[in-house]
């Protein structure tokens, strides 16, 4: 697993209305009690998640994800830059922009109309990719629509092989893939194996006796797009996910989407889900009862749980039980030193001390070591420890941070 913490987790209300400090006393808890680690939020650039309501759910353990669903073209660097560096400066690692670009409906008609779609996306996104890595960020693909009015496998597969042609390697070290895993009420084996499992399968075009990307198993496809146009995997990121109950079903315990969302979680726990897919957020927790959301969210409100939410927990604590065992990180923070010569290191003690002294942090030049530390504060540039090395210790699951001094000044600098 690529983190100590549960990779279960949920989306929460479907818009951005509550991120009061009363919302996180009253959710919280109840998310914790489902073993979640994760949580989905909503947001826009003209207003940030508050930097309040933050703090509580990552004090709480939970892994937040900010997805900010704009319209393709309608955000610029200098309209998210600022708004990244504060999330990142809040603690976050995960910020999404943009949502489906392979469907219409995400693009202004004249624009979607125009040849070279893939392209174009990325000649709009690829700034804000830079934008987030800059900040400390991980950047991460937005999820696509399973099928999609453009193949959302053929999407990402143009778009990944377009980044190699651009020589945007430094990128694509560090570059997440966001997801959308429902079911659509076909067996969670649908699809398993991906494209080598199922080669007669092509875009637009799925034989009567083949299986496609549009099921649980969508990871095992861009995964397999992944290794085809990069020759090494992506971690991917579910923004949402699992069985939801038809509109107007009463969400009896016997229905088979709550059934298929307590296998979810028991194949997420106990491993059988690859380590590459990093969370699995279910479909919204809440949401207004007005809201088109509303048929598929767990609980009315935090004392209200769907008929649903017992059965999947009886069924999260029978799998916790038997699932791999994930021990805590026993090391806080890690400091890592380049491995250069004495001299060097001596003139750079004096500054890293007083940083490492108050940090409590463990010292050392062993890579090994700092995987397994929580925080891991990386001492100097990629010239002397490798972007390789950094990528390498993000995907063990440790934030991780640049110290940086400037040869006129011996103040340490710090980038995550």
């Amino acid at each position: 697993m690529l983190s100590s913490r549960s990779r279960l987790g949920f989306s929460y209300y479907p818009d951005d209305r509550h991120y009061t400090l009363a919302d996180s006393e009253a959710w919280l808890p109840i998310l914790t009690g489902l073993e979640a680690g994760w949580l989905v939020l909503r947001a826009e650039v003209e207003r940030a998640v508050p930097e309040a309501f933050l703090k509580a759910v990552l004090d709480a353990g939970v892994e937040p994800v900010v997805h900010i669903p704009a319209r393709i073209g309608s955000l610029s660097e200098a309209d998210v830059a600022p708004l990244l560096t504060s999330y990142a400066r809040w603690g976050l690692r995960y910020v999404v922009l943009f949502d489906r670009p392979n469907l219409r409906a995400r693009w202004e008609a004249s624009e979607w109309s125009r040849g070279g779609l893939v392209e174009r996306f990325l000649d709009r996104s690829l700034p804000l990719l830079r934008a987030a890595q800059g900040a400390g960020l991980a950047p991460i693909f937005p999820p696509l629509e399973p099928g999609g009015d453009y193949w959302d496998t053929a999407f990402l597969e143009a778009a990944l092989t377009s980044l190699v042609r651009r020589g945007e390697q430094a990128l694509l070290e560090h570059l997440h893939l966001g997801m959308y895993v429902w079911t659509y009420d076909r067996p969670l084996t649908w699809g398993a194996g991906g494209p080598l499992a199922w080669p007669e399968t092509r875009p637009y075009f799925t034989p009567q006796a083949s299986q496609d990307q549009r099921g649980f198993r969508i990871f095992d496809w861009y995964a397999g797009i992944a290794r085809r146009a990069l020759e090494h995997d992506l971690p991917m990121l579910v923004l949402g996910g699992g069985a939801v109950p038809p509109r107007g079903n009463s969400g009896l315990l016997g229905d088979s989407f709550g059934e298929q969302n307590a296998e979810i979680a028991r194949l997420l726990l106990s491993g059988e889900v690859p380590d590459a897919v990093m969370n699995f957020a279910f479909s919204n927790l809440t949401a207004d009862p007005s809201s088109a959301e509303a048929h598929a969210a767990w609980f009315d409100a935090p004392d209200a749980p769907r008929p649903w939410v017992e059965a999947y927990r009886r069924a999260v604590r029978a799998a916790s039980k038997s699932a791999r065992p994930t021990p805590a990180r026993p090391i806080a923070h890690y400091v890592l030193l380049p491995d250069t010569g004495l001299s060097e290191l001596a003139g750079l003690w004096p500054a890293i001390f007083p940083f490492a002294a108050e940090g409590h942090c463990a010292v050392g030049f062993s890579a090994r070591e700092a995987r397994a530390a929580e925080r891991v504060t990386l001492v100097g540039g990629p010239d002397l420890i490798s972007t390789e090395m950094e990528t390498d210790l993000r995907q063990a699951g440790c934030r991780v941070a640049r110290i940086f001094m400037p040869a006129s000044d011996a103040t340490l600098r710090q980038e995550e």
